[in-house]
């Protein structure tokens, strides 16, 4: 089975996502709107999914695969690390 590994890079502008394959090469990118936690986890949230669903859109991948996936995600300071780890563990738990 297949591993995959997202990257995230939430900024006040936008929220970039890459998604590589086990070979280390990029297999889907997409970019989305701001990702700022201090606007409001929600919007945050839908900026980082909608991203990571274009990426994989883009790898020819979909939500199914993404317990298969190892997030790492790019932020200023650790609160916002931490939301960002908690929203989407909320999010794959209720994809469940």
């Amino acid at each position: 089975m297949a591993r995959y590994k997202v990257g995230i890079d939430g900024g006040g502008t936008s929220c970039r996502a890459r998604i590589i394959n086990e070979q280390q090469q990029v297999i889907g990118e997409a970019k989305s709107g701001s990702a700022n936690i201090m606007l409001g986890a929600e919007l945050a949230l839908t900026s980082i999914i909608e991203a990571i669903e274009s990426a994989a859109q883009s790898a020819g991948l979909g939500s199914a695969d993404f317990a298969r996936w190892m997030l790492a995600a790019r932020s200023r300071g650790p609160s916002t690390k931490a939301a960002i780890k908690r929203l989407w563990r909320h999010h794959t738990h209720s994809q469940a």
